[in-house]
């Protein structure tokens, strides 16, 4: 009895020290997260200035076309959606994941590609 109890009491702190790393693990990906994601846009605002002012600078040199075209670029960056990471979909605990180990017979029997075309 005393060996389950001291057995249970090691599994329970190794348990205990798993969730933590795990947490510290998910909020470590989390801030990796927005920080790219607050990367991401400051990059896209940028680029869009820039677009916006080749295209003043495109017409006043009478470029119509290409100030046209410079600013519909940088109005689609302008209005692009961006994905927020404030609450993303996490998984708590641990998962399992099922692998399967399989040994071709006939090599004939499996389908082989090259491209889009099966061999």
């Amino acid at each position: 009895m005393a060996k389950e109890k001291e057995m249970l009491l090691i599994c329970n702190e190794a348990e205990k020290h798993l969730k933590n790393k795990i947490l510290e693990y998910q909020v470590f990906q989390r801030k990796r997260a927005l920080e790219i994601c607050e990367k991401a846009d400051e990059s896209r605002k940028i680029e869009s200035e820039k677009l916006f002012d080749e295209a003043i600078d495109l017409q006043r040199q009478g470029f119509e076309e290409e100030a046209l075209e410079k600013l519909k670029l940088a109005e689609n960056l302008e209005n692009l959606q961006t994905t927020s990471l404030s609450n993303p979909k996490t998984f708590n605990g641990i998962t399992i994941q099922k692998r399967r180990v399989v040994r071709i017979i006939d090599n004939k029997a499996v389908p082989a590609f090259w491209g889009d075309i099966e061999i």
